[in-house]
């Protein structure tokens, strides 16, 4: 499966539901956390490493 093909996939089950449940990753990952989790690194680096 090619990664694209993977991440439509990914988008049309968080479409269907709050939680995403990837069986090749054997993850289950709650949106609203992937949230605040990619806010929070994006935080971070703009912080530790502006040009």
């Amino acid at each position: 499966m090619k990664l694209n093909e993977k991440s439509e996939k990914v988008k049309k089950i968080n479409m269907e539901s709050k939680y995403t449940i990837n069986k090749d990753w054997r993850l289950i990952l709650d949106k609203d956390s992937i949230d605040k989790y990619v806010t929070k690194c994006a935080n971070y680096i703009n912080k530790n490493f502006k040009g």
